[in-house]
């Protein structure tokens, strides 16, 4: 999970600092709670880097799987191939 991380924070925080601050002032303006304004303006506008991230991370935790496979084969006993069986 530790190696991961990164790849999934990263996107997460460019969405997050591209995204304009005056629409949450708005919506608490207008009386919207944080969760509200988390649900409806944070997450639509941040929602390209939350899967941009997703995408890395599955296809490095993929990655983390098939190539012991490929590597150790049946003649050897990888960690990957432990947890997979």
């Amino acid at each position: 999970v530790y190696t991961l991380v990164p790849f999934m924070v990263l996107p997460i925080y460019v969405s997050l600092e591209q995204m304009d601050r005056r629409k949450l002032e708005a919506a608490a303006d207008l009386g919207a709670t944080p969760w509200k304004a988390f649900w409806h303006i944070t997450l639509p506008m941040t929602k390209t880097g939350v899967v941009t991230g997703s995408i890395l991370v599955f296809v490095s935790s993929i990655g983390m799987f098939v190539v012991p496979d490929v590597m150790g084969g049946a003649k050897s006993a990888l960690i990957g191939n432990v947890i997979q069986n």
